[in-house]
């Protein structure tokens, strides 16, 4: 099995689920198969599995509301993970990683390289050995995508109320 992983955020990630794309600003699908899987990691877990379906393409749309990726290529989810059940990106599975891209294997989920079996096959059971709640988060997508954003807003107003009293703390003690 061949099969990349990537990091986005739970808003991100329920917006490919919604969709049934995954999106990129480079041309980096040409060596994508159809078959290949996508593993998504939301806050250093787990979180789905998804295979290609179909063919890389092209598009102006804006499928996703933090920048234009205008690479994509359609994916088919086959098993999702509730919050509780994602496991850590921790033991066996980042052993996995570090012995195919080594101590730096964060680059490797950056550049979603491939990996092959037999080290896909021991993250895609870490995934599929959970139980799959694709259908409820499908029943409940829109909620999801709702509280996802509000979170996604909560994150960023904080990071900016820390960066701007950091500015004010550095301004007073010059």
């Amino acid at each position: 099995m061949r099969l990349r992983l990537t990091k986005i955020d739970e808003y991100q990630f329920l917006t490919c689920l919604k969709h049934s794309l995954w999106g990129s600003k480079s041309a980096r699908f040409k060596d994508w198969r159809i078959g290949d899987k996508l593993a998504f990691i939301v806050d250093k877990a787990l979180a789905a599995l998804a295979e290609v379906c179909g063919e890389p393409f092209e598009s102006r749309d804006k499928v996703w509301e933090n920048g234009l990726y205008p690479h994509h290529v359609p994916i088919r989810f086959l098993h999702v993970l509730a919050p509780q059940d994602r496991p850590a990106i921790l033991g066996e599975v980042r052993d996995v990683l570090i012995r195919q891209w080594g101590q730096n294997y964060g680059w490797g989920i950056l550049n979603q390289q491939v990996l092959e079996s037999p080290e896909s096959d021991l993250v895609a059971n870490a995934l599929i050995s959970r139980s799959n709640a694709l259908v409820e988060y499908r029943q409940t997508l829109d909620e999801r995508l709702d509280e996802a954003r509000i979170q996604r807003d909560k994150i960023a107003e904080r990071r900016l109320i820390e960066r701007i009293s950091a500015m004010s703390k550095n301004i007073l003690n010059n």
